[in-house]
């Protein structure tokens, strides 16, 4: 049995929207894949400028704190 023009045409459709639909998952999937490699890797920055900026503060922090005594002493022995 011959299918009608129109059901040949329906089925045409189909099979293109499926076709189409398949390649928009697979561009989504390989999206999501980069967008999480990215999400790691900025993970992994920010750890590692939480990291650094602990370790400044715990070497800088001293340095304030005698910069802070040394002016505090400059200043009384100058108002004095």
């Amino acid at each position: 049995m011959k299918l009608s023009f129109k059901e040949e045409s329906t089925g045409e459709m189909v099979a293109q929207w499926k076709a189409d639909m398949e390649m928009h998952r697979s561009r989504a999937e390989e999206m999501t894949q980069r967008l999480e490699k990215q999400a790691d890797e900025l993970r992994r920055e920010l750890a590692n400028a939480q990291e650094y900026v602990v370790r400044m503060t715990r070497e800088i922090a001293p340095q304030i704190g005698d910069t802070t005594k040394q002016y505090d002493r400059t200043a009384s022995t100058s108002a004095s």
